[in-house]
């Protein structure tokens, strides 16, 4: 509060609406995309980001060999 370099801003509602609809349409999109694999490669898929969810955990508690 003492700081004048300091701004804090936010969004307007409109503003808001704007980034949940981009976000939206960016999850439609990947969605879509997803449609074009087969069982395997999503199965693939998903078994490469439970291992990179498990490394990241281990990294942020440093547990990192």
């Amino acid at each position: 509060p003492n700081d004048r370099r300091v701004r804090r801003v936010e969004l307007t509602p409109a503003g808001r609406t704007l980034v949940e609809q981009i976000t939206d349409a960016g999850l439609a999109d990947f969605r879509h995309l997803l449609g074009f694999l087969d069982t395997q490669t999503l199965r693939d898929a998903l078994s490469v980001m439970t291992r990179i969810e498990a490394a990241t955990v281990a990294f942020c508690r440093r547990d990192v060999p």
